[in-house]
């Protein structure tokens, strides 16, 4: 996942080799390898990575937003308009499935459908941010970073973290804002606690 995020996708795929061959049954890994088949533009190795993961879990929701979006790329936007409603289906706050599929429905000339859905995906993700780590991300990912988890937000400049309920934990300007899973990851970065 670090060197997809780091663009360095060849690197990627040889990793997620390396999972598939100590794992054969890691879904996330075919999902995640297909991923990076298709930044290279390899959308046919993403079509086929994507429905192995699917076949090893067929409730993983990202990999039919990935298979959906392949299939977009090699022109066949009916079966992209499919594969992300699965995706919706099953995630209904899987924004980048909105927006993906509001790109097919806008390549089939419905652009009532195509604004309805880019605007449910900026609803749901206001940064409007549609990038390589939502595009590559699992389902595992997703729902480790719910909002059934606690985000805790430090401050990489004062090297400060705050805790949801503190006086500046939505206060963090983006630019200096950096996202942690718990308090103790945050510990161990180096962050002190921020004013209560």
């Amino acid at each position: 996942m670090a060197l997809v995020i780091e663009g360095k996708y060849n690197e990627a795929i040889e990793a997620f080799n390396k999972a598939i061959e100590l794992n054969p049954k890691d879904a996330v890994a075919y999902n995640n390898r297909g991923a990076a088949y298709g930044q290279t533009g390899n959308y046919k190795q993403q079509i086929e990575d994507s429905s192995k993961a699917l076949q090893l879990n067929p409730k993983d929701a990202v990999a039919f937003n990935n298979r959906g979006v392949a299939y977009g790329e090699l022109g066949n936007s009916e079966q992209e308009i499919e594969d992300c409603s699965k995706a919706i289906e099953l995630n209904p706050k899987l924004a980048v499935a909105y927006y993906s599929r509001g790109i097919a429905y806008h390549k089939l000339g419905n652009r009532k459908q195509a604004i309805k859905d880019k605007s449910k995906a900026y609803a749901l993700n206001p940064r409007k941010t549609w990038g390589k780590v939502e595009v590559v991300t699992s389902e595992a990912a997703v729902h480790a970073t719910d909002e059934n988890r606690v985000k805790v937000i430090g401050n990489r400049d004062s090297k400060r973290y705050h805790l949801p309920g503190m006086k500046y934990y939505d206060k963090v300007i983006e630019y200096h804002r950096v996202i942690f899973d718990s308090e103790e990851e945050v510990i161990k970065a180096g962050y002190r606690k921020g004013s209560q």
